[in-house]
């Protein structure tokens, strides 16, 4: 039987090797559902896999061969859309801010999950939406200059849409 105290101690370690060695499968990945066979993994209301435990109210789950870190509590995924631009009203490329976590941070936008996908790159923005694209719901802020007055920069990497799902909380570990 599966306990609390067998999830702190070996989703972690054991996750992140068995992550590392998955290959990429029609969904849900069978890397994600090798790993379950072992380890607590969190289903939706209707046992749908969404993903294996992480730290701190986070989930990792395998989509299209790659691992993503994603926010979510017992009421499903967080919407944590945070999307920057070059332009200063929210249009063009979106990118993701990532500073080289492993596995990379994605962002649920309420209806989407998108990450950063590519080689890490510094990038200048003037404009930000949250918790989604504006198309999606989300609203554009207007940023301009950052410290000194110099143009705001941050390291990641484009935005893409990398999965876009239905899942039925309340989530449960099992």
């Amino acid at each position: 039987m599966k306990t609390s105290h067998d999830l702190c101690i070996g989703v972690a370690g054991a996750a992140f090797g068995v992550m590392l060695a998955a290959s990429a499968y029609a969904q849900p990945p069978v890397g994600m559902q090798s790993v379950c066979k072992t380890l607590p993994c969190i289903y939706d209301s209707q046992n749908t896999l969404v993903g294996v435990p992480w730290p701190l109210e986070l989930l990792t789950r395998q989509i299209s061969g790659s691992w993503y870190q994603l926010k979510a509590i017992e009421g499903g995924l967080i919407e944590s859309g945070l999307f920057y631009f070059g332009p200063t009203d929210c249009t063009g490329q979106p990118y993701n801010a990532d500073p080289g976590d492993m596995p990379r941070f994605a962002q649920f936008d309420g209806r989407s999950i998108w990450a950063p996908v590519g080689a890490l790159e510094t990038f200048t923005w003037a404009s930000y939406s949250y918790p989604a694209l504006p198309a999606n719901g989300g609203s554009c802020y207007q940023y301009g200059r950052c410290a000194n007055g110099q143009p705001c920069t941050a390291t990641g990497a484009p935005a893409v849409k990398v999965e876009t799902r239905t899942f039925y909380p309340p989530f449960k570990v099992q």
